[in-house]
């Protein structure tokens, strides 16, 4: 469940600090990257019996999506806030 907050207050550096104990450090920015691919194939086969022939033909497509994910005040604390109730720790 994604959970959307405004913050009144929010001490970054804290955040980070607290961050980098739990996680064995901290990142600025994050590369993700999706593929998809398909193939689109067509063929035929013709004869009886012992006497067959068969043809085909395809063609293959691919893309890849690549993103840089900055990391802001926000984002730093939803990963504290995750790493937390992952350790049991949130009162």
């Amino acid at each position: 469940m994604v959970v959307l907050r405004q913050f009144l207050y929010r001490d970054d550096d804290l955040i980070r600090e607290f961050i980098a104990q739990l996680e064995g450090g901290v990142f600025d920015e994050d590369t993700r990257t999706s593929r998809t691919s398909g193939k689109k194939t067509a063929g035929g086969e013709i004869g009886a019996g012992p006497l067959r022939a068969r043809a085909e033909g395809g063609r293959e497509n691919a893309e890849e999506v690549a993103r840089t994910v900055r990391q802001t005040g926000a984002s730093e604390f939803e990963r504290f806030h995750r790493a937390l109730e992952e350790e049991d720790n949130i009162l």
